[in-house]
């Protein structure tokens, strides 16, 4: 397995923003990145960027998903059984 590596990365208004290579699939911005190249739709990533979180968003719409907008990675159960945000679960190991 290669290291995880810390670069920079060039947005399509010029400005740099930090790059984790963590090997996990390069979606246009690290995971986590609070920040507009983590949105969706950010116009910020280049188009093969774009069409990735494009495949990624419709397969999990697919499957009972919706996402959340401002972060390409982050999506909930549509059909949440227990949707309540204080609803915890503790399972024996």
């Amino acid at each position: 397995m290669k290291p995880i590596t810390l670069s920079y990365r060039q947005l399509t208004n010029g400005e740099k923003i930090p790059f984790l290579d963590d090997n996990t699939e390069d979606m246009g911005s690290s995971f986590a990145l609070f920040h507009e190249i983590s949105h969706h739709d950010s116009q910020l990533v280049d188009k093969p960027y774009l069409e990735k979180r494009n495949f990624l968003r419709t397969i999990m719409k697919q499957d009972g998903f919706n996402e959340y907008k401002l972060e390409w990675w982050h999506y909930t159960l549509a059909d949440e059984p227990y949707p309540h945000p204080q609803t915890y679960f503790d399972f024996i190991a």
